[in-house]
């Protein structure tokens, strides 16, 4: 699923670390040029992920494709177990055991390597739509900071600092990038407003395209 938890998000890593750069007043360089102050906002990309109306669905659509495949997988290996049924009533000195043998070998083999090829597809598809879907919560961010004379945006949640011992109590606080700031910088919603106005505008749904 595409869908987002905390601590697991793969792109989490891009996380603006400028936030130790931004200032509210003039600053001098080291050439002794003066450096303007910059203005600042938050967003939670994960409630962006959760929110936006193509990510969930997209996660009802590769749930039905999950159930398609599941019973396709369970056709085959129906067949290659009533063949292997099929053998066993035969001697192995038998003259059809070897050619009937070869047979369930070779289609045993067909089903494990569609099946790994299936696998890798599947992989690849959640791996294309997370990263167009992080493009665009970027590209909307961008647009949104613009017409708002933002010169930052920083990733932001709220991580619980409560832990089942003190070395995660700790670990937690350490993973916390942002200790506090004004809700009135957060443009969590107008963002996510804009990407569902988007996808709609894209034509929804029938836009996701299963498998690419």
């Amino acid at each position: 699923m595409i869908e987002m938890k905390r601590w697991y998000l793969p792109l989490a890593v891009l996380v603006v670390v400028l936030t130790t750069v931004v200032c509210t007043r003039l600053s001098v360089g080291q050439n002794g040029t003066t450096w303007p102050s910059a203005r600042a906002a938050t967003l939670d990309v994960v409630k962006i992920f959760n929110g936006f109306q193509q990510t969930k669905d997209l996660n009802d659509e590769l749930s039905k494709r999950g159930d398609t495949l599941k019973k396709e997988i369970q056709d085959k290996r129906k067949i290659l177990e009533n063949k292997r049924t099929e053998l066993d009533a035969f001697k192995p000195d038998s003259p059809d055991y070897m050619k009937r043998f070869n047979d369930l070998m070779k289609q045993d083999i067909e089903f494990s390597t569609w099946g790994q090829f299936m696998q890798a597809q599947v992989e690849a598809e959640h791996r294309v739509w997370l990263k167009r879907t992080y493009q665009q919560i970027i590209d909307a961010s961008k647009q949104i900071a613009k017409e708002r004379g933002i010169d930052v945006v920083m990733y932001t949640d709220a991580p619980a600092i409560e832990g089942e011992s003190l070395e995660v109590m700790r670990d937690n606080i350490r993973r916390r990038k942002i200790i506090w700031s004004d809700p009135q910088v957060d443009v969590t919603e107008p963002v996510l407003q804009r990407l569902n106005r988007d996808y709609e505008k894209a034509g929804g749904r029938s836009a996701i395209k299963l498998p690419f």
